[in-house]
């Protein structure tokens, strides 16, 4: 079997066979080089910078990629460069990000001070350019342009577990509850300024307090989750949807979720969308209510008691493998099943884009934990969702969002629908 595990190596490229679309034309898309934050973590190091591109039929012998602390120009040295030997690949640079998330947060796109080059030898400025920077508004930006797409059809960019976060300011060596526990790198706030607008969460109640849950543990207060919800609310136009998915902990009476209700109105009233628009209703329909938050809740018997507030949940297409042959294997069979008909079911789903440790796994640490288990598939996912899957999914959630694409990779797919083609504008 063709080993599909990526390694830390200096110019990594991805194989072939972990991209179902490899060989398609490309010459209508824009070629890509973005900055990523890897999730692994050692007694040394912490959020090193990869560099990822993907530059189809423009690669020819010779060309190279470059990391900056400025704007790229052909004078300027850089911190980091390497020569690529094909189309598609990623390459570690050995350079920490650092935490750089300010303590006063900004609702406006910034470039957090790395900047990447993709270079030919024969040109003298970039053939493609990008910087590690937020998207806080990259919804509201493009108003114009996505407000018609359907929510059901629309590429939501998210986070698998989202409250399952630690910030980590320095190297540590992870125990084996931070190993298998946390899921994300940034907190709800951080996520969401970062581009994430799907939440995976899961609601644990106890001795009256909501709490947020990774399976039965209990990881942050939902109040202060919910603040820092409302606070990106208010100072954006962004549309957030939020899965509350599992209530794992202290549901076992009907009454809980009654009072969990009646808590998210008296939290969430004016923010929350009107469920009778339906997830074939489309962006603008939000905008123009105000009203840009989705609650969505896996209980139907309590939605139909409070349609007025609560939508249907959503379908997680959740794989429960260990592997990234068999993750790709479940996906691929997911999207050839929606190629093969038309997707007419008006509930919205996500694509569970991770893997998951069995119980022998955490006791044996046979995985290494969150952090390399996301490091073994991000880098492909982002490649899939980056090809024609893009154009089929709904929601796609991931641990530690960072390490991937999928955020710009959303916003080119949902540009494209909006236009009406699989080319970039």
């Amino acid at each position: 079997m063709v080993d599909i595990m990526l390694s830390l190596s200096k110019a990594e490229n991805l194989l072939d066979v972990t991209d179902p679309y490899a060989g398609r034309e490309k010459t209508c898309r824009k070629p890509i080089v973005e900055i990523t934050v890897s999730p692994l973590i050692t007694r040394s190091s912490l959020r090193e910078l990869e560099i990822s591109w993907d530059v189809g039929d423009q690669w020819s012998k010779g060309d190279w990629i470059a990391l900056y602390n400025e704007a790229p120009e052909a004078k300027i040295k850089p911190l980091f460069k390497t020569e690529i030997r094909d189309s598609i690949g990623w390459t570690s640079t050995g350079i920490p990000e650092g935490r750089r998330f300010q303590e006063n947060p900004n609702f406006n796109k910034v470039c957090l001070g790395y900047w990447a080059a993709y270079w030919k030898p024969n040109l003298s400025s970039p053939a493609a350019i990008s910087c590690l920077g937020t998207n806080p508004k990259w919804m509201g930006d493009l108003k114009k342009v996505i407000r018609n797409i359907k929510l059901k059809d629309m590429f939501i960019p998210g986070t698998h577990d989202s409250a399952a976060f630690h910030l980590a300011f320095s190297p540590f060596k992870e125990s084996r509850y931070h190993k298998y526990v946390f899921a994300q790198d940034e907190n709800i706030l951080e996520q969401l300024i970062h581009g994430a607008r799907y939440l995976d969460f899961r609601i644990g109640y106890y001795n009256g307090i909501w709490w947020l849950n990774h399976g039965i543990v209990k990881v942050h207060p939902l109040q202060h989750v919910l603040d820092e919800i409302k606070l990106f609310l208010n100072n954006t136009q962004e549309i957030i949807f939020m899965d509350l998915h599992a209530f794992p902990v202290g549901f076992r009476e009907r009454d809980v979720h009654q009072q969990l209700v009646k808590y998210l109105r008296k939290e969430l009233d004016s923010y929350m969308a009107p469920p009778w628009l339906t997830w074939n209703a489309n962006l603008g329909q939000l905008w123009d209510r105000n009203r840009r938050l989705v609650v969505a809740y896996n209980d139907r018997s309590i939605v139909a008691e409070h349609f007025d507030v609560l939508w249907w949940p959503v379908m997680q297409k959740w794989p429960d493998v260990r592997s990234l042959n068999a993750l790709h294997s479940y996906f691929d069979g997911v999207f050839k099943m929606f190629e093969r008909k038309s997707r007419s079911s008006s509930i919205a789903w996500a694509a569970m884009a991770e893997l998951t440790p069995d119980v022998w796994g955490v006791i044996s640490d046979k995985y290494g934990g969150l952090r390399r288990m996301a490091y073994t598939v991000n880098h492909n996912v982002t490649q899939w969702f980056r090809g024609d899957w893009g154009a089929l999914c709904n929601a796609v959630a991931v641990d530690y969002i960072r390490s991937t694409g999928i955020v710009e990779a959303a916003i080119r797919w949902n540009v494209r629908k909006a236009i009406r083609s699989n080319c970039d504008p």
